[in-house]
């Protein structure tokens, strides 16, 4: 019994002896990872051809902006004066510009699926200099493609809910018409 208290003495003063060293090394040592308060140091990134700053992802959400400023009738002049243009000559921004006109909802020159159109018959440009424009109508058509498809299910759905709704009307006449005889029928009896 006395050799196993020992032992286990022998033990706990050794631990505490390798603790109190590994505690000592833990506050000298220097952390592996600095607070995240730390601004980190600023290496620049190695660019083969630096992309030339471009103006038209501002371009493009500037006159966005711009067209969320104006009043109805300032909008229709807008889009009459873009369409006029663009039907001269296609040019791409006037292609971007009628886009962005025909997604503009609650007015009457809005068209969704004219959007779409546009979109499609777009030129591709390669280059990083393009590729905003490029993401942009990637998403927009994929939004208004998307929102084609549930417009398409609406009206199946508004079809199918008026056929119901007149097969309602329907039993309630049929119903009607038996509650009439059942009321006939015990009179004549």
């Amino acid at each position: 019994m006395k050799i196993f208290i020992a032992a286990v003495l022998l033990f706990v003063t050794l631990a505490s002896v390798a603790g109190c060293n590994r505690l000592k090394s833990m506050l000298t040592e220097e952390p592996r990872w600095k607070p995240v308060t730390e601004e980190p140091a600023a290496e620049k990134p190695t660019v083969e051809k630096p992309i030339p700053p471009s103006q038209e992802r501002g371009d493009l959400l500037a006159y966005f902006n711009f067209l969320q400023r104006l009043t109805d009738v300032e909008l229709g002049k807008e889009f009459r004066a873009v369409k006029q243009r663009y039907a001269g000559a296609a040019d791409e921004d006037d292609r971007w510009r009628l886009i962005f006109l025909s997604i503009l909802p609650g007015q009457p020159f809005s068209d969704r699926d004219y959007a779409l159109e546009l979109l499609r018959g777009r030129r591709v440009e390669k280059g990083p200099e393009h590729e905003p424009r490029a993401g942009l109508g990637r998403l927009l058509s994929l939004l208004l493609a998307d929102q084609s498809e549930l417009k398409r299910k609406l009206g199946e759905e508004k079809q199918r809910a008026e056929k119901l709704a007149q097969q309602l009307q329907e039993l309630k006449e049929i119903e009607t018409i038996l509650s009439e005889r059942e009321k006939i029928r015990p009179a004549a009896q």
